[in-house]
């Protein structure tokens, strides 16, 4: 069977072996892994993503090529008895081996193969995966990195939800998956312990590393009067879904994200209104990033009125001068052009000409203190659309252009 090209495009490069059932890996985790763990993550990141959008315009592939070619495949998929087929002889003596004395035993995606030579007496045990760690808290390499990566990528793992407050429904997408192929994977209570006891203090690991270079870097670009932020929160939507807020703040000269901060609308202070999820997160990052030394002269912010009140309003950060972004500044503008368009279709042609010069106006003059010649610069456009490209200079309105940019 020919397989669409579109299913050929994104394979992963670390396929994971396995033999086919399900079991829990029985140990207990170390710092040791969780450095490991790091380390590896550190790496990805400092790598970036492999994921490369498909194009129309690529070649067209061989229909017989099974592999992206792309990387160091770590692991490998085999069949039951195709690794039986490994065991024909012993290891050790080489004669020939009853298949009936060799036992295989699944532990997740890994497993151990055993058997007793008859013709020389050995025990001969083979695993299939090398264990990691240190003491008795070893675990197979492979069932450790299914379950991280599957924490990395977002991979929908067996989570509970609650349907009409009373029925509890498992969604075991990544679980299912192994099912239907009869791939092996570790057991939902082993991936979770991996994720919570490695995965999550690895990732937390590695953003201090990152975050303490990133602030180091502002530090030193920073001016004599202190730094420029741009704040702002996300996913903190009312309703249901609105239960997390992740708060970012960024140096709007390097452009690096130096403090966050994620909230969940039942801490105390929200008490589970998710409208002040953000100010308090906002609030957090902003007193962290003080209490690391930063003088921040000026905040930039959506408008967002909760968020300015609690930040005017707290000793630490009520002397930062407080100034909106550009594009929720002129968003109240757009909508009285709305307004006017429905009864003037001469203003409806001007919409998109008028707010292009706008921002071009904002691109030439971004500094405060050149507001004045911006405002000039904007006033000549509509004057241009009256026909009118040449003018006396006044001294309240037209201090600085007398004639409109063509």
């Amino acid at each position: 069977e020919v397989i669409p090209k579109r299913f050929k495009s994104d394979r992963s490069t670390a396929t994971m072996a396995t033999i086919q059932s399900q079991s829990s890996i029985r140990t207990e985790t170390t710092m040791h892994k969780v450095d490991q763990i790091t380390d590896r993550v550190t790496v990805a990141l400092s790598q970036g993503s492999e994921y490369v959008p498909s194009s129309q315009s690529e070649s067209e592939e061989s229909d017989d090529d099974e592999s992206d070619g792309r990387g160091e495949t770590k692991f490998r998929i085999v069949g039951h008895e195709e690794l039986l087929e490994l065991f024909h002889r012993c290891k050790e003596c080489g004669k020939l081996l009853d298949r009936s004395l060799i036992r295989v035993r699944e532990e997740g995606g890994a497993c151990t193969v055993e058997y007793d030579c008859l013709e020389c007496g050995t025990f001969v045990p083979w695993q299939s995966q090398r264990r990691i760690g240190k003491g008795k808290s070893t675990v197979f390499e492979g069932n450790q990195s299914i379950s991280i990566a599957a924490f990395i990528t977002g991979v929908q793992i067996p989570v509970r939800i609650i349907i009409a407050q009373t029925n509890h429904v498992s969604i075991q997408r990544f679980n299912d998956f192994g099912k239907l192929i009869g791939l092996g994977l570790p057991s939902e209570r082993a991936m979770r312990r991996a994720i919570r006891d490695i995965g999550c203090p690895a990732i937390e690991r590695v953003f201090m590393i990152w975050q303490r270079t990133v602030r180091q870097v502002s530090k030193d670009a920073a001016e004599p009067d202190g730094i420029s932020v741009a704040i702002d929160g996300q996913y903190d939507n009312p309703g249901w879904n609105g239960s997390n807020c992740k708060a970012t703040v960024m140096d709007a000269k390097t452009k690096l994200a130096i403090a966050g901060c994620s909230v969940h609308k039942k801490e105390p202070g929200i008490d589970g209104v998710s409208i002040r999820m953000e100010s308090t997160g906002i609030l957090r990052a902003m007193e962290e990033l003080i209490d690391d030394g930063f003088v921040i002269k000026t905040r930039v912010s959506d408008r967002n009125k909760m968020v300015d009140k609690k930040l005017r309003e707290h000793p630490k950060t009520k002397s930062i001068v407080a100034e909106n972004d550009w594009w929720h500044t002129q968003k109240p503008l757009k909508k009285e052009w709305w307004r006017a368009m429905k009864n003037s279709p001469i203003i409806a042609q001007l919409y998109c000409p008028f707010f292009n010069h706008i921002f071009y106006c904002h691109k030439k003059f971004p500094k405060k203190e050149d507001r004045p010649k911006a405002l000039e610069l904007v006033r000549s456009f509509l004057m241009h659309v009256q026909g009118k490209h040449r003018w006396k200079k006044l001294s309240l309105h037209l201090q600085h252009q007398d004639e409109a940019e063509h």
